[in-house]
Parts: C-alpha cells; structure tokens; sequence
C-alpha cells in the first residue's frame, strides 16, 4: 500500500534541443497584471489584459514565444559592479516559510526565475517595489523610495500592526474606471538601513496594496475591500 501511495518518479529523455517554444498562457488576478506583460517584453504578445465581466478580478491573455538561449530578460536589473559605491538590498525569509522580497528596482524586475535575493543597488535614491509571499498567495506592496548609502545593507522585512488607525485609503485607479488601489497600513513591508556600525534606520514604510473594482466612491470601494479583509 505504501509503495502505491508514492508519486511516480517520471524521467525523459532529450534527443534534441527545443529551438522555441510558443505557450498560451491566461493569468487571472485581483491585481493588474500590465507591469508583468511589461516586463516580460518581446517574448509575450498581449491577446486580452483587463476586468472578467463583473468579476472583481483581472484576465491576461498573453501568447508567449520563450527561446531557450537565456533565461535573462533584457530589461532585468543587473547589479551595481562590486567595484563601484553600492549598497546590499537584501530580502527576509521566515521560519515559516513566508518570503518578503523585492520585485523590481528602479522600475526593473529583478528576475523571473529568483536565483539570488541579494542585489547590489547604486547609492543615492532608489525605487523598490516588495512582495510578500507565503507560497499560498503573494501580496504586493506600495512602490517606496529611499537613498541608498555606500557600504550600508538594506533589509526588508514584513511589519503587521492590526490594530493601527485609519488603515485605510482608497485612490482612482489610473487606468481603469470605478477602480480603485487601496493602500493598507495593517500590513507593511518595511525596509531597514544598516550601517557598518550597527546603526540602523527604518527608510521605507510601504503599506500593502490592493485593488477593488466596480465600485463609484473611495468609501464604497474601501467596505468592498473591509469584507475581503477583516
């Protein structure tokens, strides 16, 4: 019986190698998904990218053709040369299981297939954009800016604090009518600074952000997003 309950180990073997290959590919979510078919560029042709009727969710449609000659994406942040002044952004991963990370760097992702999450990022201001992920569901938070010191190291790290006041705010979706991004301050990600010292600052404070759609008001949008999240 024991022997019965295992999964089958499968192997195959590989006469020739794949020159190309083309995937249909629909991914559906609460959150807008235009900077994922951004950042995949050139290898994706966007067929459908916007609200599923009145469902409170987002389809993308994308037809992508995947070349096997890199797994580099042309657009991906590169570190800052080791040579040059830089400081170590770096990412927290819990007990657990649960991972808070950065997704892009000045506006690019920092991989599609995570080998590292430790980046070199140059001094002076940068923009980071976080997630949270419990291999279950991946939150994002709200795109911070923060200046960045030579030598330091830059921790980002989940706060939750449910109990804050006035967690909630709710601003016009840029793109979508009657949408709205809802910003949520009982769940953060902040983003510690640490000297060679020990001496440590809190420079980013990223409220988690979310999105509701089909509602007319700020406060409409906000109890929509209250019976989501207690």
């Amino acid at each position: 019986m024991e022997n019965r309950m295992r999964p089958n180990k499968i192997t195959a073997k590989i006469k020739r190698q794949a020159g190309f290959l083309n995937v249909d590919l629909d991914i559906e979510s609460r959150n807008p998904l235009d900077l994922l078919a951004e950042d995949m560029g050139s290898v994706v042709t966007g067929l459908h990218s916007g609200p599923i009727g009145m469902r409170a969710s987002i389809l993308l449609s994308l037809f992508v053709a995947l070349t096997v000659v890199s797994c580099r994406h042309p657009n991906e942040f590169k570190n800052t040369p080791s040579g040059a002044p830089h400081a170590l952004l770096r990412g927290t991963s819990y007990p657990s299981g649960g991972h808070a990370f950065a997704t892009h760097i000045n506006g690019q992702p920092t991989s599609f297939w995570r080998s590292s999450d430790v980046f070199r990022i140059p001094t002076g201001t940068n923009v980071v954009h976080t997630a949270y992920s419990d291999r279950q569901e991946t939150l994002g938070y709200k795109p911070e800016a923060f200046v960045a010191i030579e030598s330091d190291e830059c921790l980002i790290a989940r706060r939750r604090e449910p109990a804050v006041v006035s967690p909630l705010t709710a601003t016009p979706h840029p793109t979508t009518q009657n949408a709205w991004v809802i910003h949520d301050r009982r769940d953060r990600v902040i983003i510690r600074q640490t000297n060679a010292s020990g001496s440590g600052r809190v420079v980013a404070d990223a409220p988690k952000e979310d999105y509701v759609f089909g509602r007319s008001s700020a406060n409409e949008a906000i109890a929509e997003y209250r019976k989501m999240n207690p």
